[in-house]
């Protein structure tokens, strides 16, 4: 049988469902496209300040998380006490961890907090992270840190075989 022919579709329905299970993978989709974000604010020049904020912790509260969907995601082996040993071993973990819970929480009585603290909108996007500890305070690049937190956890699942 042999079919020839044009046609026209007048309309054309896609639809894409999502069913309740739950992967590690969507986490890690979302902090990927949130770095890319990070990432092309510094690209682009002049920026919006409040978006350039949004932008940043957008991507640090998805960078967190992530550690609970390796969690409680029964395809991987990541444990409790592994994000434990993660979040102790590097400091800039801390900082992500930080970031997420200061934009979630506001106050963190006493604990080290972290937030954007400046926003350079022209003529080159930068922002700056302050982070107190009870020791003080510093300062850091937010794509740098966003950079840091990204080989972090591409070392982190490489090491627990898991490969997005």
């Amino acid at each position: 049988m042999h079919l020839d022919g044009i046609g026209i579709f007048d309309a054309v329905h896609v639809e894409v469902g999502f069913g309740a299970e739950k992967s590690w993978l969507e986490q890690w989709g979302l902090v990927e496209r949130a770095y890319k974000r990070v990432q092309d604010l510094y690209a682009a020049g002049s920026v919006d300040n409040r978006e350039a904020q949004a932008v940043v912790k957008e991507f640090f509260i998805h960078s967190w998380h992530l550690s609970d969907w390796l969690r409680k995601d029964p395809s991987t082996s990541v444990r409790f006490e592994d994000i434990g040993t993660l979040v102790t071993s590097q400091p800039d973990m801390r900082v992500c961890n930080a970031m997420a819970n200061t934009s979630k929480h506001f106050d963190l009585d006493g604990k080290m907090t972290a937030r954007v603290s400046r926003v350079v909108v022209h003529p080159q996007c930068l922002v700056t992270i302050e982070i107190t500890r009870t020791t003080g305070s510093e300062e850091r690049d937010a794509l740098d840190l966003a950079t840091s937190c990204m080989g972090i956890w591409r070392k982190f699942l490489h090491l627990h075989g898991l490969n997005p």
